[in-house]
This record gives structure tokens, sequence and C-alpha cells, in this order.
């Protein structure tokens, strides 16, 4: 148990507080989270088959992820959830996995994600208006193949920093190997879908920066999606994600990168809090 101490009980928690209270249930819930996750995969190993592909520390420099081309696949889903409130797309993914992978793309959408959103500065502001993608952000993820790749990304690099452990870390730089060779192909096709899923894949990349500690680097990713956008005509005519839209948002505002780079201050005009509702 952690006491986290404050000064004045009568008055407002302070931010410092806040963030030290936020940090305090995020490691609790992972340490659940981890503990459950232990268990599951030992009870999972017992039952694997002899494939390769199966194995949960297979760290070949050559991961097993879908062709770009399965990848670049539109998607779509109706607005109404099914009766279990499991998208089909995540049980089509989840299929896909291997078994370390589901066992951290779980982890990382049960216990990371809706942490990270619930807490978020941008969603907090606009509150009201922005509780459609507080609460079903696991429909907008669902909707777009390119985002549910990404949370392998991140919940590899989430549990480097948390557990440092190497293998975590080696499988980060692979998926973004993969992410950064799927954008060059993206970026030689002038589709609309092309481009929508070249914009969420230089998303995906901007927040790896930023958990990185690269902004600038994160900044100059954000600004290609941004122009990506505006030459598509806009992001209505792009039809992008709302989820993505957020994101970027956020790391333009939220994360203060149009403040790393003139072009993306300027560029930034295109996001406004409106923009990025349902």
């Amino acid at each position: 148990m952690q006491f986290i101490t404050v000064t004045n009980p009568g008055q407002p928690a302070s931010a410092k507080t806040t963030r030290k209270a936020h940090s305090h249930a995020a490691r609790v819930a992972h340490a659940r989270t981890r503990k459950q996750r232990m268990v599951d995969y030992h009870d999972q190993k017992r039952q694997q088959t002899a494939k390769g592909h199966d194995e949960p520390y297979n760290l070949s420099p050559k991961l097993t992820i879908p062709s770009t081309s399965v990848l670049q696949k539109s998607t779509s889903v109706p607005f109404t959830l099914p009766g279990d409130f499991q998208p089909s797309n995540i049980i089509y993914f989840i299929k896909s996995l291997s078994t370390f992978e589901h066992s951290i793309f779980s982890q990382y959408l049960q216990t990371v994600l809706p942490i990270q959103i619930a807490h978020c500065p941008i969603i907090m502001d606009i509150a009201e208006q922005a509780a459609e993608i507080r609460s079903n952000w696991i429909f907008f993820v669902s909707t777009d193949q390119v985002l549910l790749r990404g949370c392998l990304l991140a919940a590899c690099r989430y549990l480097a920093q948390v557990e440092l452990r190497d293998e975590y870390a080696l499988m980060a730089i692979q998926y973004k190997q993969y992410y950064l060779q799927s954008l060059r192909k993206g970026l030689s096709s002038r589709g609309l879908s092309s481009r929508r899923n070249a914009v969420a894949m230089t998303t995906v990349l901007a927040l790896d920066e930023i958990t990185c500690g690269d902004h600038l680097v994160a900044a100059k990713h954000v600004l290609g999606a941004m122009k990506m956008v505006e030459e598509a005509g806009g992001l209505e005519r792009l039809g992008l994600n709302h989820l993505v839209r957020y994101v970027l948002y956020n790391l333009m505002f939220g994360k203060r990168l149009s403040e790393w780079d003139m072009d993306l201050h300027l560029a930034s005009t295109l996001m406004t809090p409106d923009s990025i509702l349902p």
C-alpha cells in the first residue's frame, strides 16, 4: 500500500499529486494484470503445438506479421456492436496472432490503453463531447487494422520500459521496422485507402517516438501525417478514423508537438476539437 501525502486536504489535489495517484494506480493495475498474464502464459505454453511461429519468445529477425497487402485492406464494421460487445474485426485480428502476441495485446487493451485514455488531458478538457470516444474506444480501435497492429508496438515498448526485458525491446524494434517499410510502400500509392493507412501508420510511429522521448522526430511524423491529410482534401474526404484524429490532436496540443516545428504549428489549424469528434 502506498500513501500519497496531501498538504491541504481541504483543497483540490494538485497536478503533481494527481499524477502520482494515477501512476500508482497504473502500477497496481499492471502488476495485477502481469500476474494473471503469467498464469495464462504458463497454461498456454503447456498446450502449445510444435509450430515455430507459436513459440512465445521466438525472436527471429523476421516476425510473423501479415503482409502489407493484407494490412492495407480497408476495414469497416457497423456502428452497432455485436451482442457480446467484441467487434468482429478484433476477433479476426486476435486469431492471426501468436500466443505471445495475444498475451501482450490483451494486456495492453485491457489495462494500459484504458488508463491512458481515462487520464488524457484532451479527453478531460472536452469531457462531454468526447464521452463517446472515451466510452467506446475499443470500437474505434477495432475499425482500423493499422491501429490494432500498432497496439503490439505500443505494448512491447511499454513492457520494455516497465519490465526492462530485452525481448520486448527487440520486438518493439522489429514492429517499428515493419511499420517504416509498410509506410514507404504505402506512400507510393495515391489512393485514399492507402493514404488513410499511411496517416494511421505515421501516427503510430509518432506515438512510439513520444514514448522513446524523441519529440522532434515525433513532430516530423505528425507533420507528415497532416500534409497527407491536406493533400487528400481534408479529414472528412480522407475518412480518417476518429481515434486517429484524436491521437493526432492530442499529439499536437496535448503533447505540444506543434511547438517543436513551425510548419506543424501552421498545419495545426486543420485540427479543431470538433474535427476529432464522431
